[in-house]
């Protein structure tokens, strides 16, 4: 067993570090918009955590384009925020057109181009 199983068995609720790494890992889809919060059944485990979620709890389907994921209300919160984290990260990764970097390769004259 690895440790990052071993370490959400032991937890309460599942560790930030390992939500962030495996949506960075692309294990665990980004939080969409539409989600449905509804009373569980206790028919489905939580895609954050692993654990079952017991029947009356609070229980948060993400609707996506794969078959959709279920999670405890508490594992959905983080979740949610380390996807919204994720999103601005690899949003920053792209440079800007205001960059330094890209504003000197701009005004640069095309390798191909003449200047006569």
């Amino acid at each position: 067993m690895d440790f990052a199983t071993r370490l959400l068995r032991l937890s309460p609720s599942p560790p930030r570090t390992v939500i962030r790494a495996r949506l960075d890992a692309g294990t665990l889809p980004p939080v969409s918009s539409r989600t449905w919060v509804r009373r569980a059944r206790g028919r489905h485990r939580c895609a954050c955590c692993g654990r079952r979620i017991r029947a009356s709890a609070a229980e948060c389907e993400v609707l996506g384009p794969v078959k959709p994921p279920y999670a405890h209300m508490q594992c959905f919160r983080v979740w949610a925020e380390e996807s919204r984290r994720s999103a601005s990260d690899s949003e920053r990764r792209v440079p800007s057109p205001s960059a330094p970097m890209v504003r000197r390769a701009l005004a640069a004259p095309f390798a191909g181009s003449r200047s006569d």
